[in-house]
């Protein structure tokens, strides 16, 4: 963000020229925040570099559309999935009229948009945009592809909100077992992915595999960054989970306390999700009592 302000401070001001030249300046200043998640004030750069833009040329460009897909996409990163919906439908309007379905550009989009829509609450329609997204992009970029995998990722998602819960697992296998050819073991991805599965797997009451791919998830973040990292912490919170639905209470409850000595320790204790398993935490303590009290009078 640094070098895009030095630019701009050698970019002519002053001159009406000069001050329309800062357009794809601005663009790009306001993207890497977006990527660094500095979400506050960005909005507004966009705005403004799209003003100067559009001072340059008023029609839509493809630059133009790069721009206000990219404002949609802060918007949405916001939370304001309305605002980014209204501007994603009229950038696919441009790019599909321009350049067609099989544009890759055009097939980014409507995935964006179809999330936009699931953030609304439109699930069904959401769905709709999503298949598509799915079928596009296999057709332009084949099935051993990042692209196609994120949007099986995507649709699985979505399907799951929506209880297909047996398409939503066999989705988040197939995008597991691209990015793995593609990114290798060590990818963070390839836990996220398993916990996502797992998941789907618990809601499915399948806990043989929930706890195969649960404990695999542990394996992998344990392996690549320690016993003190957050990310092993949130895989061990998950196999909990998994032993909490079995009712397997005193493993579930004393996973849950190891997790939560690591993501203390990586987030704080004010971090939300911190707060949210101290919560849990204290209610597994109550379970693990009673477990041990029916235990014991069954000895008996």
């Amino acid at each position: 963000e640094s070098c895009y302000d030095k630019a701009l401070r050698i970019s002519h001001p002053d001159s009406a020229n000069g001050s329309l030249d800062n357009a794809p300046i601005l663009l790009r200043k306001a993207s890497a925040r977006t990527l660094a998640r500095q979400l506050k004030g960005t909005s507004s750069i966009f705005q403004e570099g799209i003003a100067l833009l559009e001072a340059q040329r008023s029609e839509m460009t493809e630059e133009h559309a790069t721009a206000w897909h990219n404002l949609a996409h802060q918007y949405a990163e916001q939370g304001e999935h309305a605002r980014a919906v209204l501007i994603w439908e009229r950038v696919l309007n441009y790019r599909h009229k321009m350049y067609g379905e099989r544009y890759p550009n055009y097939l980014t989009t409507l995935c964006n948009y179809g999330q936009a829509l699931a953030g609304l609450g439109k699930l069904k329609q959401a769905e709709k945009c999503l298949r598509r997204c799915f079928a596009l992009s296999l057709k332009i970029h084949g099935e051993h592809h990042s692209s196609f995998s994120h949007i099986c990722y995507v649709l699985a998602y979505n399907l799951k909100r929506l209880d297909n819960l047996t398409e939503a697992a066999f989705l988040y296998r197939r995008a597991l077992d691209i990015d793995r050819e593609l990114m290798g073991e060590d990818h963070p991805d390839i836990t996220a992915s398993l916990h996502n599965l797992g998941q789907v797997y618990i809601s499915l009451g399948d806990f043989d595999q929930a706890e195969q791919v649960c404990h695999e998830a542990v394996r992998l973040d344990r392996n690549r960054g320690g016993d003190r990292d957050p990310n092993y912490g949130y895989s061990l919170a998950g196999l909990s989970r998994c032993l909490e639905k079995q009712e397997r209470f005193s493993e579930s409850c004393d996973l849950l306390g190891l997790a939560l000595d690591i993501l203390r320790e990586g987030l704080g204790v004010d971090h939300p999700d911190v707060i949210y398993l101290e919560e849990k935490y204290f209610y597994l303590k109550i379970l693990k009592e009673q477990e041990k009290e029916i235990t014991a009078k069954i000895r008996q």
